[in-house]
């Protein structure tokens, strides 16, 4: 699931996966090229069925919430992916 990021210029995509595995990957599709976003620090952990949304006031691309396919625990964090 992901978005467009305005300050990237970017539509950014979070996890993926398939029947039997979720994945926890960054991307960003800038109309031609896929590149993989990999964070400065600690990653969300792969889960499916949540949300994401870009917060144009903090230029932040932010994901919420989910559940972990292989475990079924529910996420009611938030994760926040900065602009730049």
């Amino acid at each position: 699931m992901g978005g467009y990021a305005p300050a990237l210029g970017e539509v950014v995509v979070f996890g993926g996966g398939d029947t039997a595995v979720d994945q926890d990957a960054t991307w960003a599709w800038d109309g031609t090229n896929w590149s993989q976003l990999v964070p400065g620090g600690a990653s969300p952990p792969a889960r499916e069925q949540f949300g994401t949304v870009w917060d144009p006031s903090s230029h932040q691309f932010l994901i919420f919430g989910g559940i972990s396919f292989q475990s079924g625990q529910v996420f009611r964090d938030t994760w926040k992916l900065s602009g730049n």
